[in-house]
C-alpha cells in the first residue's frame, strides 16, 4: 500500500500538485469511500464500518 501511495504521490508531483494537496485528495477520496460503505452496510442491515459495539462485521 505504502509503495503504491508513493506512486501516486510521485506522478502528482509530475503534473504540479504539491505534497499537502496530494494527501488532502487521499483522505477526501478515502472519507467518501468509508461513508459509502457505511450506507452500504446500513442499507443492507449490517454494522457500519469501525462499530465494535456488537463484534459483528459487515457482511
Amino acid at each position: 500500500m505504502d509503495y503504491a501511495v508513493q506512486l501516486l504521490e510521485e506522478e502528482a508531483h509530475l503534473i504540479g500538485w504539491q505534497r499537502a494537496e496530494f494527501l488532502a485528495s487521499i483522505i477526501d477520496v478515502a472519507n467518501a469511500r468509508l461513508a459509502t460503505l457505511e450506507e452500504e452496510a446500513r442499507l443492507a442491515g449490517g454494522t457500519p464500518v469501525g462499530d465494535k459495539r456488537n463484534g459483528k462485521r459487515l457482511p
